[in-house]
């Protein structure tokens, strides 16, 4: 039985909430509520928490349309009582869910066009908050708007916390612990996936490639960006940012690498992932934890033997495509057609029958060389960012609990959880072999 099933009301609550929530009062009703639960990755961690913190936590669902918000009520035998109408361009009904909950679990995405008023309730309420966004700048932009709101709150708000970029920060923070003070370390990570986007996704990149026609050409160069996002940590401590970011050799490169006999090209999510790498690390460096004048981070996608370049020169084609025409908006609009609409996404079958396995390599200037293997079974942007987001959301109640959160602000999953966010996830199902 849900527990949130125990909490009463002094009027009947149904889906149309004319509830009124009194936003003074220290006590929340709920411990989750699922944002963009109707979503095709909302569903799946809302049954994903259902199932498995349903007799530990109150959990509700929020989403903006009645009909197939009823349709998942239905499905999960949820009473209508604990699920809410919620329209994210309604600030004033967004504060109204917000201050009912200890904690938001935001999947609706696009977050730069559906997500600020969820973050600013958040931050103003004291409400904790994760998401599975890999819009860095976006987050950027609502760390400078509101950190000293969450700050002065108590509000903990971690994003990034799906296959955008759990995995990345888990492997490098794991090898660079294996060092001491380095001139230079840089890592490099390899992915091997096999999965299928849903529709939000798609949805997310194409808005990304929407705001890169207005902005800077979407390209494989990561550098300069992270030291963007990297430099907002100067607002926050007020001190320089280290180490110095360097590129790391055969970041970026397309063609066969020897290192691990594939075909390699650069990561699709590389963008995001070095930032946020390149973000934790910095505060890591900050707090003492490494010493390392200079770091450099990438991500390369590991693909087929030598005498199977198929998958090679596909990737490729996709990557050069999406870089050279995204910013169009003919081409945009073109690719709808072909794509999965928001709430779509792969079958179940096929969720189950992908995989992410991850090979990292850190080599230092000294000449120490490490390296690591991560594994996942399920497909990566569909169960892997859900068992990541769930895993992150449940650590943080942990926290709370235990009373050992990180600060107060803006984190990404390893800046909160430090390496309690390893032993989470090992513990659960995520392989990691050394």
């Amino acid at each position: 039985m849900n527990k949130a099933a125990e909490v009463t009301t002094d009027e009947t609550a149904d889906l149309s909430l004319d509830l009124s929530i009194n936003m003074t009062s220290k006590q929340r009703d709920y411990d989750i509520i699922i944002v963009g639960a109707t979503g095709f990755t909302g569903r799946r961690a809302a049954r994903e928490l259902l199932n498995q913190y349903s007799t530990t936590y109150r959990i509700g669902l929020a989403a903006r349309n009645r009909q197939r918000l009823e349709s998942l009520v239905e499905e999960l035998s949820l009473p209508t009582e604990h699920c809410f109408i919620m329209d994210t361009t309604d600030a004033e009904r967004v504060r109204e869910v917000v201050g009912l909950t200890r904690l938001i679990v935001s999947t609706a995405g696009p977050y730069a066009l559906y997500g600020e008023s969820v973050i600013a309730a958040c931050a103003q309420l004291g409400t904790h908050y994760t998401d599975i966004t890999g819009e860095v700048d976006f987050i950027a932009r609502m760390s400078e708007r509101y950190a000293d709101k969450a700050q002065a709150s108590g509000a903990r708000l971690v994003s990034f916390c799906g296959f955008d970029s759990v995995p990345a920060e888990v492997a490098v923070h794991k090898l660079a612990q294996r060092f001491g003070s380095e001139e230079q370390l840089t890592i490099q990570s390899f992915y091997t996936t096999q999965g299928g986007l849903n529709g939000g996704t798609i949805a997310t990149m194409l808005n990304k490639l929407a705001e890169s026609s207005n902005q800077e050409p979407v390209g494989p160069d990561v550098l300069v960006a992270a030291g963007r996002y990297v430099a907002s940590l100067e607002d926050t401590l007020g001190t320089p940012s280290l180490p110095i970011l360097v590129q790391p050799k055969g970041a970026h490169f397309f063609g066969f690498v020897q290192k691990i006999k594939r075909w390699s090209t650069p990561f699709i999510m590389s963008g995001v992932n070095a930032r946020v790498v390149y973000r934790s690390v910095s505060e890591a460096q900050q707090s003492g934890s490494y010493s390392f004048k200079r770091f450099g981070y990438s991500e390369q996608s590991r693909l087929g033997r030598w005498y199977t370049p198929g998958s090679f020169i596909m990737t490729a084609l996709l990557l050069l495509t999406l870089t050279t025409l995204g910013p169009f908006a003919w081409f945009r609009s073109m690719l709808t057609r072909f794509v999965p609409s928001p709430g779509e996404g792969p079958s179940e079958e096929s969720i189950e029958q992908g995989f992410m396995q991850l090979n990292v390599f850190a080599e230092s200037s000294s000449g120490q060389k490490e390296e690591l293997k991560c594994y996942f079974s399920g497909d990566p942007s569909n169960k892997a960012t859900v068992f990541f987001l769930v895993q992150c959301s449940i650590l943080l109640l942990k926290g709370l609990e235990a009373k050992s959160l990180a600060p107060a602000g803006f984190h990404t999953p390893y800046t909160a959880f430090g390496e309690a966010l390893e032993k989470q996830l090992s513990q659960n199902g995520y392989e990691i072999h050394t």
